[in-house]
């Protein structure tokens, strides 16, 4: 009887042990991951330039769609749109390369405003800024 108990008892706690596993593994298999974001630190005009930090978080790269336009009041000065790579490098860029179209001088009180999208885990995001050229 004392054999069948011991048995009993070393059958129960191996069966609690991989129940344990299991739930370890399934667990660090399905844990939660960190989302996938751009995040704007600085966009700025200076001395005919646009200087732009964005920086992935969640991945060392992050795919988006981009828009830049630029207004003078109610008319549009240039803009356009296309994709890139966000790797957290910054970049300097003219206002046509920032925009992709042949913009006019700038003037203060220019309005310079830009969009990203970018397909996230569980769905598409966006973000959107406005500067105005001082």
């Amino acid at each position: 009887m004392t054999t069948y108990l011991a048995a009993g008892a070393a059958i129960t706690a191996g069966v609690v042990a991989l129940g344990q596993a299991a739930i370890v593994a399934i667990n660090a298999w399905t844990a939660p991951t960190a989302p996938i974001s751009l995040n704007l630190v600085d966009l700025k005009f200076e001395g005919g330039h646009f200087y732009q930090d964005i920086q992935p978080a969640g991945a060392d790269s992050i795919r988006a769609e981009w828009a830049a336009d630029i207004s003078r009041g109610p008319l549009r000065l240039c803009g356009g749109g296309g994709i890139g790579n966000y790797d957290g490098t910054p970049h300097r860029f003219t206002p046509d390369d920032w925009t992709g179209d042949t913009c006019p001088p700038l003037q203060a009180g220019d309005v310079a405003s830009a969009t990203w999208e970018w397909r996230a885990r569980d769905g598409y995001r966006r973000l959107s800024t406005k500067i105005v050229i001082e």
